[in-house]
């Protein structure tokens, strides 16, 4: 007889019961949750942890990478700022630079003006040599200026505009003692006032008419009548007539305590308070007054005195 077949008996699965109890005193319900639903459970929270665990830690790597940036953004901002700042300062010094120069340059057109006045009034064309203060220093067209060379070169206008002044004042000074000198010796005696044979020099003489001993006060020159009698120096006319023995005279006033006398002369051209100047025809030859013919009597007073006319004379008389 055969033997009954033996149950086996599965095993049971391992999990774990849930009892869920109504409020109210309803009947417990039990819910059977398998193990590998809890395991799976586990896994995927462990992973939604790590993954937000994650993620934090990749924002957090984020931020600081994003700060770094905006630091460095507002140090580029800052160093921006300042290049700006730097240029406008730069501009500025350029500009009052270039205004400067452009006051400088006209007074250093003024100053060589002056200087090249000067040197008319001394006899020259110009300066030896034709350098111009002008052309002293100019740059080059590749010249370049950094922001030390603008100062540098704002710093020296300034040097050069407060020096100016004094050159101005120095070649001033200097202009005033050319003219003063010019003035002077332009209305110094220095030439003959007649061309012709001189027939009696300065000193003590016998008259030629009254036979008297005496101080003959100036030179006389023979000539023909009506030879031209030169005014020998600038002045103004402070007598034109006749003057006893003297004829036909004319006198000039040069300042600085000069005067002259022109007598004999048969003609006047000028008359009292006329100005000439040195060269000037103020009279003719001739041979009025007490003379023994056409002659010029020609005579210098310094000081209200007479004085020895040769000392105003060149050596010859052309």
């Amino acid at each position: 007889m055969p033997l009954p077949k033996r149950r086996t008996r599965r095993p049971r699965r391992q999990g774990y019961d849930v009892l869920v109890a109504a409020r109210g005193g309803g009947p417990v319900q039990r819910w059977a949750v398998p193990q590998w639903l809890l395991t799976a459970a586990a896994a995927l929270l462990a992973a939604n942890v790590f993954f937000i665990v994650g993620l934090l830690s990749l924002s957090g790597a984020r931020g600081m990478e994003l700060a770094l940036h905006k630091a460095q953004l507002q140090s580029l901002a800052q160093r921006h700022q300042a290049l700006l700042e730097a240029a406008a300062e730069q501009e500025a010094q350029l500009v009052a630079l270039a205004l400067e120069a452009e006051r400088l340059a006209q007074r250093v057109q003024e100053l060589e003006s002056l200087g090249e006045e000067i040197w008319r009034l001394l006899g020259y064309e110009g300066p030896p040599g034709g350098v111009s203060t002008t052309d002293l220093g100019r740059g080059g067209p590749d010249d370049a200026f950094d922001g030390d060379v603008v100062s540098a070169a704002l710093a020296t206008v300034h040097t050069l505009a407060r020096e100016l002044p004094a050159r101005f004042q120095e070649l001033e000074t200097l202009r005033e003692t050319v003219l003063a000198y010019n003035h002077r010796m332009a209305h110094t005696p220095s030439i003959w006032p007649a061309s012709g044979r001189v027939s009696s020099e300065y000193g003590m003489r016998r008259h030629p008419i009254s036979g008297q001993v005496q101080l003959h006060q100036g030179i006389d020159i023979a000539a023909p009548t009506g030879t031209p009698v030169h005014a020998t120096a600038a002045g103004r006319v402070v007598f034109a007539g006749s003057r006893g023995g003297y004829g036909l005279t004319v006198v000039i006033d040069h300042g600085y305590g000069l005067q002259t006398l022109y007598a004999h002369n048969s003609r006047l051209y000028v008359a009292e308070g006329d100005v000439v100047e040195r060269g000037d025809v103020i009279a003719a030859v001739g041979s009025t007054g007490l003379s023994t013919g056409p002659h010029v009597h020609y005579e210098v007073h310094r000081n209200g005195e007479a004085v020895n006319p040769r000392a105003y004379l060149p050596t010859r008389n052309p």
